[in-house]
């Protein structure tokens, strides 16, 4: 097995691709990158969960570093640019079904 030289990096990238292979998560994502700065309740009404999973899915978010939160809930750059990807490989696929 190959050792990377930077196994943090790879850690967190592995994390990052956890959060976010959650359809629930991704859905956020996209939400909040269109829509940001939502609270709690739009996200939950948004995505018809009840409090629990809501917070159980923005924790994820914010432990990868996608999000934040202060008053309310916003995609952080990376988020952004993670999500840009995101679309990006999504149109890609569509284009070969």
């Amino acid at each position: 097995m190959k050792e990377y030289k930077n196994k943090e990096a790879m850690e967190r990238l592995s994390m990052i691709l956890r959060t976010m292979s959650n359809p629930t998560r991704m859905d956020i994502v996209k939400f909040l990158k269109k829509y940001d700065g939502s609270r709690f309740e739009d996200i939950r009404h948004e995505f018809n969960m009840n409090n629990n999973s809501a917070r159980y899915h923005l924790k994820k978010l914010i432990d990868a570093n996608l999000v934040i939160k202060s008053n309310k809930y916003y995609i952080t750059d990376f988020g952004k640019k993670l999500a840009t990807v995101f679309e990006d490989f999504d149109r890609a696929i569509s284009e070969f079904e």
